[in-house]
């Protein structure tokens, strides 16, 4: 009987010094002889500039290797034209800027087995390239919510960042990932569809990946620049935008008030309102048809 087979799906917008590394890692993940595996990577850089990184790899890779580009800077096409080279009975996925534990995969496989569920979800810890500020740490900007394995995860809180989803359960849907969100948001709408369609997401907190946090993404405007772009999206996959429209205007009249405070509290706590207010603002612009971030950064 043939073994359990899972397709490891990356999609990269840039050529990275860290991109062979983590192909590497990648490929020799650890299987106990329970399960195959094989990567499928898709460059969605228009130069596609990590063609001949990837190829390179791919011609000495112990397991197969099937990559493709997407010319269209778009993650939800990218991810959509990796899913069309996939075949395993399971897709995992991982962003490019993430770096996975040995035991990732067979983590994520075992916690599958035990559990009924859809997908599987683990964390995403971050990993500093140089000492950040004093204020971010406090603060835990880059600091994930993480939850005891096994406990079942709300949709709102699923990200395609570090991720086992069962193959059958994305088959119904065409497209898997919506392109009008070429942005960001794609994945949590994924899983708010898979969650309206009667399927079950649960945590594996032993299947752990860890995210590069270069110091550009260490400063007030890259992440005021986030948090504008993530409420924006927020408001593209809503179940009810009306409300959320009129719960971001409350919110922001609140948390104005509060950051003379905040800011004598420490500096920290004045980012996290600022932060804040940058979710619900991007989100009242959305809804007025103003974008003034319009492509991630990465």
């Amino acid at each position: 009987m043939a073994l359990p087979h899972i397709t490891v799906c990356l999609c990269t917008c840039r050529r990275s010094n860290r991109l062979p590394s983590l192909l590497a890692a990648l490929a020799a993940q650890e299987t106990s002889g329970t399960f195959t595996h094989s990567l499928v990577v898709v460059d969605n850089d228009p130069a596609g500039s990590a063609d001949p990184v990837i190829r390179e790899f791919a011609a000495r890779s112990p397991v197969p290797v099937r990559h493709g580009w997407e010319p269209t800077p778009n993650i939800a096409r990218a991810r959509n034209r990796a899913l069309s080279l996939a075949d395993g009975d399971h897709i995992a996925f991982i962003d490019d800027d993430e770096t996975p534990a040995p035991d990732w995969l067979h983590r994520l496989h075992e916690s599958s087995r035990r559990n009924h569920a859809s997908a599987i979800l683990g964390p995403v810890r971050p990993r500093y390239s140089s000492v950040p500020p004093g204020w971010l740490l406090r603060g835990g900007f880059w600091e994930r919510d993480e939850l005891p394995s096994g406990s079942r995860v709300p949709w709102t809180r699923c990200r395609t960042g570090n991720a086992l989803v069962r193959r059958d359960a994305l088959l119904p849907l065409d497209p898997v990932f919506d392109e009008q969100l070429a942005t960001g948001g794609e994945d949590v709408d994924l899983f708010r569809r898979l969650a309206a369609a009667g399927h079950g997401f649960s945590w594996c907190a032993e299947a752990v990946v860890h995210e590069e946090v270069p110091p550009h993404r260490c400063t007030r405007r890259y992440l005021l620049r986030r948090a504008l772009l993530r409420g924006r999206n927020s408001l593209r996959v809503t179940p009810d935008p009306l409300r959320a429209t009129a719960s971001s205007a409350a919110a922001i009249s609140v948390y104005l008030l509060l950051l003379p405070p905040a800011l004598i509290c420490g500096h920290h706590l004045f980012m996290h309102l600022a932060v804040r207010i940058g979710d619900h603002a991007g989100r009242l612009l959305a809804a007025a048809g103003l974008e003034p971030i319009r492509t991630r950064t990465p």
